[in-house]
């Protein structure tokens, strides 16, 4: 039907391509050249600021093949390719590739500082491509590549590739240690960006009892939080008698929020912890509605094993006010008599 050149003067390759319902082609790769065909591009210059660094490209392709809808350099000022690319039912497009730039662009980052090495890169194209609707990077301090990306109807994204950092980015992670020897595979999700974020596990958890009155409490949510909205007006803990005072930080390599309380808690006690809709996640929305849960303190520290007044040391329980029986050393002499007269016999 169509074929093509798509390059300029220097080298250029086409590694990723999708199209959407109607036809129209979405190819992204890597390009040396200073002049690669540009088309109502979102970033018109070429940002590689040495002998062999590259931009990634992003070009859409009409449904016949005849004219190009868009083209752009998506890059900084040292090394990136462009290695996957999918695309929504709207028509916005999804790249994932490798930078070694730290000002890569970014729009709405999860990530916003580079993290050491080469990162991998996520990047959301508006539908008309006008404009970057999200661009983040996803790296720890050594090197990250996305090598694979998917777009579900959503606008939820999948991205997945090879990871040689032990610091790698991670939220409620099926595996939380990096296992590999030069490198892990790595899967994530970033949501469209108008998911309301919730919190997906509490510890202690609803209605636990007997929790340590020095236990901490922690709640993680489903996705990357703006932390400085997570604090002690947002995430509170009380009791009948009122609030009680912590300290509260928050976790971004796992998304979760920790109250630590200043003092114990009372034994025999139920707390109720607040995490209200005055958090945000990372592109500024409100959870929908406030999450509580509550649990109850030990009874006591003398009940921690179930034995009445045992300290928890081990051993037997022994009850210094317990009452004497002097029926009991009766039994114990009369059977010793009775042991002596069998020997006497015997001896006859």
């Amino acid at each position: 039907v169509y074929s093509t050149y798509l390059g300029g003067s220097d080298d250029d390759v086409g590694i990723g391509i999708a199209a959407d319902p109607s036809g129209n082609a979405y190819i992204t790769g890597g390009t040396d050249s200073t002049d690669f065909p540009m088309a109502s591009p979102i970033d018109g210059t070429f940002g590689g600021g040495n002998e062999d660094a590259e931009d990634a490209f992003v070009t859409k392709i009409n449904t016949t093949g005849t004219s190009i809808v868009y083209s752009t350099y998506l890059g900084g000022s040292n090394d990136e390719t462009g290695l996957s690319i999918a695309v929504d039912p709207s028509g916005n497009a999804y790249i994932t590739g490798d930078t070694d730039s730290t000002d890569f662009p970014m729009v709405s980052p999860i990530q916003g500082t580079h993290g050491g090495g080469t990162d991998a890169f996520v990047t959301k194209i508006d539908s008309v491509g006008t404009s970057l609707v999200y661009s983040t990077y996803l790296g720890g301090s050594d090197d990250d590549i996305g090598f694979g990306i998917a777009a579900a109807p959503s606008g939820n994204t999948y991205i997945t590739g090879l990871a040689s950092s032990t610091d790698f980015p991670l939220a409620s992670p099926i595996q939380g240690t990096y296992g590999g020897n030069m490198y892990d595979a790595f899967v994530a999700k970033i949501s469209d960006g108008s998911t309301a974020p919730s919190v997906n596990s509490t510890n202690p958890a609803q209605d636990s009892v007997d929790v340590a009155i020095n236990t901490t409490v922690t709640a993680t949510f489903s996705e990357a939080m703006d932390s400085s909205t997570i604090n002690t007006s947002t995430f509170t803990l009380t009791n009948a008698d009122g609030s009680i005072d912590g300290v509260v930080s928050y976790n971004k390599g796992t998304n979760t929020a920790t109250f630590t309380p200043t003092s114990d808690l009372d034994y025999n006690t139920t707390y109720t912890a607040t995490v209200s809709t005055g958090v945000t996640d990372s592109a500024a929305n409100n959870m929908d509605a406030n999450h509580t849960w509550s649990f109850t303190t030990i009874v006591s520290s003398g009940d921690s094993d179930g034995i009445p007044g045992d300290s928890g040391g081990g051993g037997c329980a022994i009850n210094p006010q317990a009452e004497f029986d002097p029926i009991f050393p009766l039994l114990i002499i009369s059977a010793l008599l009775y042991w002596a007269g069998l020997r006497r016999n015997r001896k006859v």
